[in-house]
């Protein structure tokens, strides 16, 4: 029997070992609700949301002063995961996936922890509202200034929400205006007509090759001179100007113009790798927040993930300038923190899984190796909790893996980064744990039953990640160990620990990591 057998659900099947905002076609939506774990610590988090959403469904006004949630964690926690969770419970969009049909909330009925939150989650499902899931950085432009963060949440309310123009405030701007007007549907239809049949949604990205033909349109539909509309439209980028205040007050007309149970909810994903040692972005968060609580009278929300937790982005942004950051710690009252405790959990669920019949030949195994196992795989004078096997049914429940690897690989993960050793693609979480975890399964399922995944097979999964000068350096290592392939093993195993100040650089703590049984 080979290790691929083991596992209920295929080993290498292709999951959604990253969470990407963008992405929410059918499929992606379904695997995400279904599989997505619910801890004994996502549930006590859940709640806490709760206590503090809740009330303000009935009473907007308690929120005016509390309108932010704020979901921290370390790297691979699954906060971005959360809060997209939140975002499809809070949209109550259904969805369909190979002939069945289900509401966001019902994914929940039957899952572990759920019980006591089953009612809260069907609640906020029911309410009124908007969520607008996006990464904040992949809607920024590359220069970032002190209004940097109102220019993602106008771009994404005008195009999210709204369908106006993305990529320029002041086309949407017009957009607006002329629907206010009741002309914009006039406007299009004009616009047609005047360019021989071009779709005005197709063509404004690209207004200045057509302003002759806007400032026609634009000329006809209110009655004004296409030249002078022509001189406008081309002047009116470098005179328009955004504020935190007109964003709030649009808003606040969109949502009176749904009806007064009307909610919005702006859900962005990594906001202190966009903010990083800048205040003034900060404080623009905060200016933001404010105005979207006080304008729209606790009907729109802000929800961030942030790999620190607020008080420490806030500390280091004090220590370079005396910025007071009071307002915005009171907005984000309501503070989801995710520990790495669930690491193991969510991949022994979404992954390994086992089939009831080969558990007794892995028992067997267990019953045999047990101590020797025990004896082997144990780190000397860590300054870190890294568990070993405990039982036979732990043995089961981690196969192929060892309890110390979950831990172990997110703080490998961590410091690389730290130490910068990766590029951009591991600091967005471009590959997961979950991921390196199905990448080190997939790399041994088809050897027999009894073998382990060493640490180095993790080495695959953050190759793509690393600076060229650590990739080389390696290959370069392959090519003069040549003799035992044993050696290039070890030279991974050394980098991947390399920087992981808690394990002494013992030559058990350094060897015993690359036994695969």
């Amino acid at each position: 029997m080979v290790i691929k057998s083991l596992f209920k659900d295929d080993i290498d099947r292709k999951i959604n070992d990253t969470v990407k905002a963008d992405i929410t076609d059918d499929r992606t939506v379904w695997q995400e609700l279904k599989e997505y774990v619910v801890t004994s610590e996502i549930s006590r988090e859940l709640n806490r949301f709760f206590g503090n959403f809740i009330p303000a469904l009935d009473n907007p006004r308690d929120a005016e002063n509390e309108n932010g949630v704020w979901i921290t964690g370390f790297f691979g926690s699954g906060k971005s995961h959360l809060l997209k969770i939140i975002s499809y419970l809070l949209g109550n969009k259904q969805v369909t996936y190979e002939g069945e049909t289900k509401a966001p909330w019902e994914f929940f009925k039957d899952k572990p922890h759920c019980e006591a939150i089953i009612d809260n989650i069907w609640k906020i499902s029911q309410s009124s509202g908007h969520a607008v899931l996006f990464n904040v950085d992949s809607k920024s432009d590359a220069k970032k200034g002190k209004d940097a963060l109102l220019k993602v949440f106008v771009n994404v309310f005008n195009d999210k929400v709204c369908g106006y123009c993305r990529d320029y405030p002041h086309i949407a701007a017009i957009e607006r205006q002329l629907e206010k007007e009741g002309l914009y549907q006039a406007f299009q239809d004009e616009f047609a007509r005047t360019t021989g049949g071009d779709q005005w949604v197709e063509k404004r990205k690209g207004y200045r090759f057509k302003s002759k033909e806007i400032a026609q349109a634009l000329g006809t539909v209110l009655g004004q001179n296409p030249e002078i509309m022509e001189h406008w439209l081309n002047n009116r980028d470098d005179s328009f100007t955004l504020s935190p205040e007109k964003f709030a007050e649009d808003v606040r007309d969109y949502l009176d113009s749904k009806g007064p149970n009307e909610r919005i909810y702006f859900m962005m994903d990594e906001i202190s790798q966009f903010v990083g040692k800048d205040s003034s972005l900060m404080l623009n968060l905060q200016t933001v927040v404010e105005n979207l609580g006080s304008y729209c009278g606790g009907r729109a929300w802000v929800m961030v993930t942030a790999q620190e937790d607020m008080s420490e982005v806030i500390g280091g942004l004090r220590d370079q300038e005396d910025k007071d950051f009071s307002k915005i710690q009171g907005r984000f009252a309501t503070r989801i923190s995710l520990g790495s405790t669930r690491t193991d959990e969510v991949i022994q669920h979404r992954l390994l899984e086992k089939k009831e019949g080969p558990e007794a030949e892995l028992k067997a195994i267990y019953a045999e190796k047990g101590d020797i196992l025990r004896h082997q795989l144990s780190f000397s004078d860590a300054n870190m909790t890294l568990k070993n096997y405990q039982s036979a049914d732990e043995f089961v429940a981690h196969y192929p893996f060892i309890p110390y690897q979950y831990r172990l690989v997110q703080k490998i993960f961590e410091r690389l980064r730290e130490v910068k050793m990766t590029g951009g693609k591991t600091s967005r979480g471009e590959r997961s744990l979950l991921g390196a975890f199905q990448g080190a399964a997939t790399s041994i399922m088809n050897d027999a039953i009894g073998v382990l995944a060493p640490l180095w097979r993790f080495y695959g999964a953050i190759e793509n990640t690393l600076n060229t000068v650590v990739t080389k350096t390696v290959r370069n290592g392959d090519d003069v160990l040549t003799v035992d392939p044993f050696d290039s093993q070890l030279l991974r195993t050394l980098f991947l620990i390399r920087y992981v100040d808690q394990i002494p650089g013992t030559v058990n703590n350094r060897s015993f990591p690359c036994l695969s049984g």
